[in-house]
């Protein structure tokens, strides 16, 4: 039983503060599932599934997904949970309901995410709670104020999600420093990649905005804000550090803080074909990687992925004609193309001999996440119908999505015609 890749939507991905700053991640998500459920007429079929996730959720949001159900015009039945794995959340999200399709349980199935990167939560140190904790608990006036008198300055101080490791307390740009100093990267090429992603981007600008939708209390036009089409490495090259005082990475060749949702609409094959809906690919295959951080870097697991499902499939990576693969640094990228052409680091660290890459002009041919964007929750959804269609538009049999995610994880998918 095959999953088809029917259609997909997003909203556009805007700088964190500007148009889609009044959207919550529910409204970010609601938009394209909306469009969605619009084009096929899903409204009223109860036998569908939502998968959907974000990565940045406040406390009065558990189940994401059950709620852009609620608030969407799917049907009030329609099943829903939420599924998280930082950036490669939504490529999570797909494969999720790709196998209950598989499994014949629904015939067909939203998959996506959505992440308001404007309206992040913000807390209390744990302290605080613990005082508000006993407060509660306490059954006398004596208690009470006692509880209360434990209260300090420091505990009233609000703190917003960190954007650094649990574990080691250094930010993902700075895991990436390292990962730089390991392979000894030069800046040029990292600024080459980001001049690069943007022209692409801009050039195909139209092409992207067949996608877009709105979303609930969205504002300005439906455009993505980020890109640069006159971006030039003179330019870029005069830029500071963005993390280390004697690091390459700069916000050029990054990807930004970013709001935006997006969806994709799957299908068991036949159903499709029942319903008369268009197939833009098949999802052939997945895989997923850790790896340990410590002694490895950070955003190194995709490589791992990659190798294993080649081997599994007999095929070198330079067999499949198109590759997408997120930017969310282009020195992640050059690593990670690096170390998968590099026989002693495959052999070493994952026990697979090394693959042959395609050449540039077949990786992210219409821009990535530096010039798009990368909403944490709503990228993989977007590289998923991207791909697709991209596949499609050119007549092209195969292709491969490779995500670098926090805390050392990857994911990887291959789509087919």
């Amino acid at each position: 039983m095959a999953v088809a890749v029917i259609d997909g939507a997003r909203t556009p991905f805007t700088k964190m503060g500007t148009s889609l700053r009044n959207s919550t991640a529910v409204d970010l998500g609601v938009g394209p599932v909306n469009t969605l459920v619009s084009r096929y007429n899903l409204s009223k079929d109860p036998g569908g599934l939502l998968v959907f996730g974000s990565v940045i959720l406040h406390s009065d949001v558990s189940n994401l997904a059950r709620e852009v159900a609620l608030e969407s015009t799917l049907h009030p039945e329609t099943r829903a949970f939420t599924s998280i794995m930082a950036c490669a959340t939504s490529l999570s999200t797909v494969a999720e309901a790709s196998g209950w399709i598989h499994r014949g349980a629904v015939p067909w199935a939203i998959a996506g995410g959505s992440e308001s990167s404007s309206n992040f939560p913000v807390s209390f140190p744990r302290s605080f709670g613990r005082v508000l904790g006993n407060l509660q608990f306490s059954k006398t006036k004596t208690a009470k104020l006692k509880s209360l008198t434990g209260l300090r300055p420091r505990d009233l101080t609000p703190t917003v999600p960190p954007v650094a490791e649990r574990l080691t307390g250094l930010t993902m740009g700075e895991h990436c420093e390292l990962m730089i100093k390991e392979w000894k990267l030069p800046r040029k090429p990292q600024d080459e990649w980001a001049v690069m992603t943007h022209a692409r981007a801009a050039a195909k600008q139209d092409w992207h905005s067949k996608f877009l939708c709105s979303a609930p209390k969205s504002g300005g036009k439906l455009v993505d804000n980020l890109i640069r089409g006159d971006t030039n490495l003179e330019k870029i090259s005069k830029l500071k550090p963005a993390f280390t005082k004697d690091g390459t990475i700069t916000a050029a060749n990054a990807s930004p803080m970013t709001d935006g949702g997006a969806a994709v609409l799957l299908a068991d094959e036949s159903y499709a074909k029942k319903m008369g809906w268009p197939i833009l690919a098949l999802i052939d295959d997945m895989e997923t990687s850790a790896i340990n951080i410590n002694n490895e870097g950070l955003l190194m697991a995709p490589p791992y992925a990659i190798l294993r499902l080649l081997k599994r499939k007999g095929l070198q990576l330079a067999d499949y004609d198109l590759a997408e693969i997120h930017e969310a640094f282009a020195a992640q990228v050059l690593c990670n193309l690096e170390a998968l052409q590099n026989e002693e680091w495959c052999n070493s660290r994952v026990g697979l001999p090394a693959t042959k890459v395609p050449p540039y002009e077949r990786i992210n041919v219409n821009g990535g996440s530096i010039p798009l964007g990368h909403p944490f929750g709503a990228t993989g959804a977007r590289l998923v119908m991207q791909l697709a269609k991209q596949l499609q538009d050119s007549n092209l049999k195969s292709g491969l999505i490779s995500v670098c995610a926090a805390g050392g994880l990857g994911f990887v998918m291959t789509l087919r015609r």
